[in-house]
């Protein structure tokens, strides 16, 4: 599993990473700005992306509409207790929320959850693919 870190704070992308690392032996790229993010998305696609959604050059919903174009699934990773932010950023596309105080419990059932949504992502993908190959004489 790998997995594409968008945190301004280094403390939390540091407390991140070792959860990550130690429950699912998943390798984290951590990037910082926002267009960091899109510049490695455009070249790489990660089994997901895990973004806050304050960052200093966007936030919110926007952060989501940016990134999940790329096709990666995305997880909310975020100390925001606000449920109308959240939900907006859900409905933008993001996959799920895990709170940056989380359990580990509940941040391993959210990793899982996102590597699910990757695994169905890279499965409609390939029958996609297939289909078109038998369209083409």
């Amino acid at each position: 599993m790998r997995l594409l870190l968008l945190e301004d704070n280094a403390d939390d992308a540091l407390l991140f990473e070792d959860k990550a690392r130690r429950l699912l032996d998943a390798a984290c790229v951590h990037v910082t700005p926002l267009g960091a993010a899109e510049r490695f998305l455009a070249t790489e696609l990660p089994t997901g992306v895990v973004v806050d959604l304050r960052l200093p050059d966007g936030s919110g919903a926007k952060v989501v509409q940016r990134l999940v174009r790329f096709g990666a699934p995305l997880l909310i990773y975020s100390g925001c207790n606000e449920d109308d932010v959240v939900a907006t950023a859900i409905d933008a596309g993001a996959c799920g929320y895990l709170h940056k105080g989380a359990t580990e419990i509940d941040f391993l059932a959210q990793l899982c959850l996102l590597r699910g949504q990757s695994e169905r992502t890279d499965a409609i993908r390939a029958a996609a693919r297939a289909a078109l190959d038998r369209r083409q004489p």
